[in-house]
């Protein structure tokens, strides 16, 4: 049984990619996997064993921090039950009182057992750490306003009462909507430009210092969700700058 259950917590996890594909054997874009790279010989063991070749910690690690926001759910859930695994049940694999495997008999399953819970720690680590705090870029007025609730909650209202009264025309369009008869203020709040750069790179600084992902392209005046953050960030921190706080 608990040879069956090391089996399934070194699986592999598939996160969908067209990057490459091999003739037999599809790649869904592997974030792990230990396998198998030839087939040797063993004299002490007097039978054939397939040579170890063991996972890239910091190229698949590099690889988890590029991978869609969406697949990251899956990814969180494999390396969380890995991580149980070796942790509990599975921990005697990793021969935790031994400094090396070479120490016990099990060696083999032993250097398995300790890249994958290295491997899947580290991977359980960057997607809940993206789950948490990486906001994915959208020109969606409406979502935008949603994603702005997770550095600065309770803005929302805010958000969508100012936004309704400068620009109602930003909820259905994508369009960077700006009120060319008047004062040139554009977008969902109808920033001046000035007035989002003057703002924009305190909101950018707050949001990095509290651990926060944004995408570069989110930081302009034209972006959605860079008005949405920017406003939000003002509102929250009671800017004196933001001229349509009450």
């Amino acid at each position: 049984m608990k040879l069956s259950l090391f089996i399934v917590a070194c699986g592999v996890l598939l996160i969908p990619s067209a990057a490459q594909a091999a003739p037999k054997e599809r790649d869904h874009g592997i974030v792990f996997a230990v396998t198998l790279k030839e087939v040797k010989t063993t004299k002490a063991a007097g039978r054939v064993l397939p040579a170890l070749k063991l996972p890239n910690v910091a190229a698949l690690t590099k690889k988890a921090w590029k991978v869609d926001l969406s697949l990251l759910a899956k990814q969180q859930h494999k390396s969380a039950t890995v991580v149980a695994f070796f942790n509990g049940d599975g921990k005697w694999l990793r021969a935790t009182r031994h400094e090396k495997c070479w120490e016990v008999p099990w060696q083999r399953s032993c250097t398995i057992a300790r890249a994958s819970h290295r491997l899947h720690t580290e991977l359980l680590r960057i997607s809940t750490r993206r789950l948490l705090y990486e906001i994915p870029m959208t020109s969606n007025w409406t979502r935008a306003m949603r994603y702005a609730q997770r550095p600065f909650p309770g803005t929302y209202d805010f958000l969508e009462f100012t936004s309704n009264r400068e620009c109602r025309a930003c909820y259905t369009t994508t369009r960077f909507v700006c009120n060319t008869e008047g004062s040139g203020a554009c977008g969902p709040l109808q920033f001046m430009e000035s007035t989002f750069y003057s703002n924009m790179p305190n909101a950018r600084a707050w949001l990095k210092s509290h651990g926060f992902i944004i995408p570069e392209s989110a930081w302009t005046w034209s972006s959605q969700l860079g008005q949405a953050l920017t406003g939000a960030y003002m509102k929250y921190t009671d800017q004196e700058g933001c001229h349509w706080c009450p």
